[in-house]
């Protein structure tokens, strides 16, 4: 059965929020990281989302670069495997991967399983038109 079938008509789309900070030059990871979360608690204020849940996973030098081996990253397919969410959102789009064909296949994943990709951070949004692109 697929996400959107467990999910009642009327209810309000569901979302993970998915914080993935990566090192970077005149920031600590604790404010990159409150950072994202804040980009990614706005996002789904506006737009009505119910949020499920926040997961965190260390990125960049401090992590895997493939997805598949973040703690973090498994529970959100976890999530997205049982239905329980609808949305996930992560500030841009190289916290998955920066390797984009890395990258397309978990947004590929997502999609088997009824379940987009939203960004938060501004510049990723106007890119994408707020979702993930294939």
């Amino acid at each position: 059965m697929s996400a959107a079938a467990l999910r009642p008509p009327a209810g309000p789309v569901r979302a993970v929020l998915y914080v993935c900070a990566v090192r970077s030059p005149g920031w600590s990871l604790a404010e990159l990281r409150a950072k994202a979360e804040r980009e990614g608690l706005a996002l789904v204020a506006q737009h009505g989302y119910h949020l499920v849940a926040t997961v965190s996973d260390p990125c960049g030098k401090d992590g895997p670069p493939v997805p598949q081996l973040r703690v973090g990253w498994l529970r959100v397919r976890r999530m997205v495997e049982g239905g329980e969410v609808d949305i996930v959102i992560a500030r841009w789009p190289d916290v998955l991967s920066p390797d984009h064909e890395v990258r397309y296949q978990e947004v590929d994943y997502l999609r088997r399983h009824d379940c987009r990709m939203r960004y938060s951070y501004a510049p990723a949004m106007a890119s994408t038109g707020g979702g993930a692109t294939r």
